[in-house]
């Protein structure tokens, strides 16, 4: 009796994060025939979008955001899938739809300090202050030993003490 191809992409992918790349090939084709049986299934969408990522070219990574605006509707996909398309977003400068699913990933599970940490970091990236220190204050309340977010209030309070010294200068 035949592996189902699902089954077999997933050991597959297991091999392979293992450090095992000589099944790549043997994963992509399965997951070739996967897009096409199983093209809903929130683990392909998130192979088929790294495929994308890997190639590197403007339409292979909008292609990837595709796939992972659809993997993240679902509820099984993995707070990984949500970083990377806030990571997508973000490249292509759409700062307000990365926050976006960053907070939807956060409201999933609100105690990983990724997803906050990110969510700063994007307001930072836009000169929004204000919400990164709201959101590094709030998730430090959470996750008081993490250096990024503390690192973060830090910069932008030292951004809004210069932004005060200089309007106030002559």
């Amino acid at each position: 009796k035949p592996v189902p191809d699902l089954i077999s992409f997933r050991a597959y992918a297991k091999l392979i994060h293992d450090g095992h790349d000589e099944f790549r090939p043997r994963m992509n084709d399965v997951l070739d025939r996967l897009s096409r049986t199983a093209p809903n299934d929130s683990s392909v969408l998130s192979a088929l979008a790294r495929r994308e990522v890997q190639k590197g070219t403007p339409t292979a990574l909008d292609k990837a955001t595709q796939y992972l605006n659809r993997a993240v509707k679902s509820d099984h996909s993995g707070a990984e899938d949500f970083l990377l398309l806030a990571q997508l977003d973000s490249r292509a400068n759409k700062h307000a739809e990365a926050i976006e699913v960053l907070k939807r990933a956060m409201d999933r599970n609100p105690y990983s300090p990724e997803f906050a940490e990110s969510i700063a970091a994007e307001y930072f990236k836009v000169g929004d202050y204000r919400n990164v220190f709201d959101v590094a204050r709030r998730a430090l309340e959470l996750f008081p030993d993490d250096k990024r977010l503390r690192t973060l209030m830090n910069q932008v309070q030292s951004a809004m003490l210069d932004g005060l010294s200089s309007s106030h200068s002559p």
